[in-house]
């Protein structure tokens, strides 16, 4: 499998883990103690401690917003199949391109 796939995969799952917590099922990105809220740019990183290039660079957009765009719809897909396997063969399949491997 392709590591890029995996670590994508892999992030929208934890990013999706909040659903489970009461009262963020649909808005895992306002829980507090998750990073997935500054992935989708819906707050900053006040601390500075993260690097969101390497995921969202997977996505290979021109524009970051077009590829913070195309994260969140990779994340509500995993959220909604639950089923890491399912989001493995949706980027295998290229339903969200990310590399010219996968194509």
């Amino acid at each position: 499998m392709c590591s890029e796939t995996y670590s994508l995969a892999l992030s929208a799952y934890i990013h999706n883990n909040p659903k489970d917590v009461f009262g963020y099922r649909g808005q895992e990105e306002y829980f507090y103690y998750s990073s997935y809220g500054i992935y989708a740019s819906f707050h900053n990183d006040k601390w500075g401690i993260l690097d969101t290039n390497y995921i969202l660079g997977l996505m290979h957009c021109k524009k970051r917003s077009d590829a913070t765009d195309k994260y969140i719809r990779l994340v509500k897909k995993q959220n909604t199949e639950n089923s890491m396997r399912n989001i493995i063969e949706c980027l295998q399949n290229g339903e969200f391109y990310i590399s010219k491997t996968l194509k």
